[in-house]
């Protein structure tokens, strides 16, 4: 996007903020002045005074920061001290009005906003209302627990499927995406049941409760979230969101923002196809040059566009062989087919290299049913097996975890060109190592990448125990202070090992040494003691260090022995085309059943803003373990507001952003209920208490409470403003 579209939707985004900051100052206006309150300044945001006009006896003002604003009226201030003479005396100050007035002006801001976010929704509904249905995008078998150790997920364990659309959650009906997220994260431990409607082989849709009985499966802790998950994402979409290529040029025919496929090589894409089946319709032509029908609206065109996949490979444009890291599990009956570490050779025939050429290659079969012909390099020596795709929640897949080849190269596959792969045009040969990690970030892919090699020496593996794996692939993460000052914690011990040699090994500390000759000690640490014997007992003097493997019974640290001293070499990448982004989730537009459902959606969506976040904040007090919210990474301060706004505006339309405004409103009529001492429901607190003792605060009372506050909310805007920081420089 151009420098100037940025800037206009970073100014709608202020805009946005700005208007509910204004409608909430314009309800304690309104009502002061009903009252006959003298207003002496409207003003919205804070900072530098951009526009001020005087009318009449108030000075209406806008200042550069929209983060708050502000109504001074006579007689009420921040502090009881700043109160004159006058404020306690003319007829016309905040304070000379009965508690009933008082009260309304206290309450107007919230009011206004609360009525405003109300009236937006049922206007969205009445126009459309963009969500992202309840349907069931990728379904994750497993979670790792708080130790790092796969457990199943609960989506898996009920049976939930790709497509199912969810209809009740625990009775709760569920219209939108957004709905079943608050469900999960509100539901603590508590059993959860879903109704859903699938589809069945004969295309006639049913209706199924998930679990088929008993009391439902709770949802579980996901620790890199920190909050509750159930193990399931958003059907993805099926627009174009935008087209990459590895040379960072646009390419003249490449598919456009918003732009939908209807046909790939001349074969229509059914309509009800979703975001998912279009992918893996579309993920069998890597490789080649396709000819792509699209629209937007009432307008189609056709391109044709060298297709590089769906994603950005590192293993496509250097040609780095696929490594099978996680098997699928074995069928009964059936003979042993991928086993963890396989490095497959081809695919039918054909030779692989990279994730995105092996997705396209098995997905035809995959698709029709057909059994797969795979070659693959195991235990030094190449074997043939044939395995079938299973269902694995609806979709048909391998049920395999893969990853590239980055150590011992035991053969290097041509490229997806058919030529030799820039592996070995750079004079890499099978049974050489690459021993550094290479940088495999999508703006260096294209760029030529020098790695150190070494040859003549024999692959050897030292077993790690399960528990072993987990701690030595575990970085140590430091506090969020600790990254704010650029401290980025100790790598994992794979990671410390990687790229070394052993010169010595003395009393249980190993002696490395790098590439380029820095000499480093590394103490027993991360492994247990068995662990860390068995790890030094299997090192030998010479060895190098490529890093933790897949083996069939779980991992081992893989080293070549016995090699030459490493030598630079120069990989020169090779552009495989371009890579279509399409639209991560799918959204579509609600239609109401009748005109007054509008009111009820509006309802659903306060509620949910309102009351569900108040019982959500009680788990910001609790761990993840036992159904809370880490605040570190679920609050978001005016900065995080600021952008969901633009990203609003920018992805998905006006009526997106104005949704969105209105939930800002309604989180505003919360907060500023909340009994903190300097917020409105802080005022009515005080109000409250002196209505009902019939005397008034004592001064030094109110401004130590009016102090407490202040501090309280600054240290919050603090806290939470530097976890937007935090985000926007990636420590977070």
């Amino acid at each position: 996007m151009d420098i100037l579209g940025t800037i206009w939707f970073c100014l709608l985004a202020a805009l946005g903020f700005g208007f509910v900051i204004f409608i909430h100052e314009l309800g304690h206006f309104v009502f002061a002045k009903w009252a006959g309150v003298r207003v002496d300044r409207f003003s919205i945001g804070f900072g530098p005074v951009i526009f001020r006009k005087q009318i009449g006896e108030t000075e209406y003002a806008i200042s550069l920061l929209p983060l708050g604003g502000y109504v001074k009226m006579l007689g009420q201030e921040d502090t009881p001290t700043e109160i004159t003479g006058e404020a306690k005396t003319d007829p016309r100050s905040y304070l000379a009005k009965s508690w009933k007035w008082q009260s309304l002006i206290l309450l107007g801001g919230v009011l206004f906003n609360l009525i405003s976010s109300y009236i937006i929704l049922i206007g969205i509904a009445w126009y459309g209302k963009p969500t992202i249905a309840p349907i069931v995008g990728a379904v994750t078998s497993e979670i790792k627990d708080e130790r790092g150790h796969p457990q199943p997920s609960p989506a898996a364990q009920i049976g939930l499927r790709v497509g199912d659309r969810i209809l009740t959650i625990n009775d709760q009906p569920m219209r939108e995406f957004d709905n079943i997220q608050m469900a999960v994260i509100s539901s603590g431990r508590d059993p959860l049941v879903m109704m859903v409607e699938r589809r069945d082989a004969a295309g006639q849709i049913q209706q199924v409760r998930l679990p088929a009985e008993g009391p439902g499966v709770p949802a579980a802790p996901n620790f890199d979230q920190g909050r509750l998950t159930y193990g399931f994402g958003q059907m993805e979409g099926v627009e174009i969101l935008e087209s990459l290529t590895y040379t960072g040029q646009p390419f003249a025919e490449a598919p456009r923002f918003g732009e939908r496929i209807i046909a790939i090589a001349g074969q229509p894409i059914p309509e009800y196809a979703n975001g998912q089946q279009v992918r893996d319709l579309l993920i069998a032509h890597v490789g080649t040059t396709i000819e792509l029908t699209m629209r937007r609206g009432d307008q189609e065109r056709r391109v044709t566009v060298p297709f590089a996949g769906l994603e950005p490979d590192a293993g496509l444009v250097l040609g780095l062989p696929v490594r099978i890291n996680k098997a699928p599990p074995q069928l009964d009956g059936m003979p042993a087919g991928l086993l963890a570490g396989d490095v497959v050779l081809a695919v039918d025939g054909a030779p692989i290299a990279g994730l995105q050429r092996f997705l396209a290659a098995i997905r035809p079969s995959l698709n029709a049913g057909r059994p797969i012909t795979m070659r693959v390099w195991r235990a030094g020596e190449e074997q043939e097996v044939t395995i079938q795709g299973r269902d694995v929640h609806g979709r048909a897949l391998l049920n395999a975890e893969l990853g590239p080849v980055t150590g011992f190269l035991p053969l290097m596959p041509d490229a997806f060109d058919g030529k030799p792969s820039p592996l070995a045009a750079a004079g890499i040969k099978p049974g050489d190592a690459i021993i550094d990690q290479p940088i495999l970030t999508p703006d260096r892919l294209l760029k030529p990448m020098e790695v150190a090699v070494v040859s003549g020496g024999q692959r050897a593996l030292i077993p790690l125990s399960q528990e072993d794996t987990v701690s030595a692939l575990r970085q140590i993460r430091p506090g969020l202070l600790a990254r704010a000052v650029g401290n980025k914690g100790d790598p994992s011990l794979a990671d410390a090992l990687r790229g070394k040699r052993v010169t010595a090994i003395d009393g249980g500390v190993l002696q490395l040494v790098t590439r380029d000759g820095i000499a480093v000690s590394l103490p027993p640490r991360a492994l247990t003691d068995s662990g860390w014997s068995t790890l030094t007992g299997g090192l030998q003097v010479g060895d190098w260090i490529t890093g933790v493997v897949p083996v069939p019974d779980g991992y081992a640290l893989e080293v070549v022995r016995g090699a030459s001293d490493p030598r630079s070499v120069t990989i020169t990448p090779r552009d495989p085309g371009v890579v279509l982004v399409l639209e991560p989730v799918a959204m579509t537009t609600y239609q109401l059943k009748s005109w007054t459902e509008a009111f009820s959606i509006a309802n659903d969506a306060a509620y949910a803003m309102i009351f569900k976040t108040l019982q959500i904040i009680p788990k910001f007090f609790q761990s993840t373990k036992d159904g809370g919210l880490d605040p570190n990474k679920a609050l978001t301060g005016p900065i995080g507001i600021f952008n969901m706004l633009k990203v609003s505006a920018e992805r998905f339309g006006v009526v997106k952003y104005l949704e969105l405004m209105a939930l800002i409103g309604l989180n505003l009529f919360l907060v500023n209920l909340l009994p903190i001492p300097i917020t409105d429901g802080g005022q009515l607190m005080f109000l409250a208490i002196e209505t009902a003792t019939g005397r008034q605060l004592a001064p030094w009372a109110r401004n130590l409470l009016m102090y407490l506050g202040l501090v309280m909310v600054l240290m919050l805007m603090v806290y939470v403003i530097g976890l937007d920081i935090l985000r926007l420089i990636g420590l977070n």
